[in-house]
């Protein structure tokens, strides 16, 4: 926003978004769902290892060694041991507290009461994938499609002051 790029302040918005949803529900749950948050970073790293691994070789780069890998790979068997399979999807660290095996993004802002910011959040997205709407769609277009800003400009500040203040608020305040 300082700079007047409305669309990638929107995109930061989303981020805050996606932090107040979690903090939100971390907030309201036990230590349990706390701890899971926490711990599903093995997840995340496993993820992350073998995505590196595959693709390593074609770019040149050597593979993790084997002890990292032995590190990552015996985290990531103990938080599979500890909480089950459904664990190990991308938002597997609230499963047992939304009782959902595979829980979306979209039932974890229902939990937390931010289902409402979906259209916002969905709004969010669209610069910053590669979606044809993206094409079409920027905050910044001041009436007339064909216009594009080559720089800043305080054009379609607007939205994301407003939802990025609210998220913050949400996030302080814990409600």
């Amino acid at each position: 926003m300082e700079n007047g790029f409305a669309d990638g302040a929107m995109a930061r918005w989303r981020t805050l978004h996606e932090l107040s949803v979690v903090a939100s529900l971390i907030a309201d749950g036990d230590e349990d769902l706390a701890e899971r948050y926490i711990l599903h970073d093995a997840v995340e790293v496993k993820r992350q290892a073998d995505e590196y691994d595959a693709t390593q070789v074609s770019l040149g780069f050597a593979p993790l060694g084997k002890r990292m890998r032995r590190t990552i790979e015996l985290r990531y068997q103990t938080v599979l041991d500890r909480f089950g399979k459904e664990f190990t999807y991308p938002y597997g660290w609230a499963a047992k507290h939304l009782g959902h095996k595979k829980p979306t993004f979209k039932e974890l802002q229902i939990a937390a009461n931010r289902a409402s910011m979906n259209s916002h959040y969905k709004l969010a997205s669209f610069n910053i994938h590669a979606g044809a709407r993206s094409l079409f769609f920027n905050l910044s277009s001041i009436g007339d499609q064909d216009v594009v800003l080559g720089g800043r400009s305080n054009a379609g500040l607007v939205d994301p002051g407003e939802r990025a203040a609210q998220s913050l608020a949400l996030i302080v305040t814990g409600k």
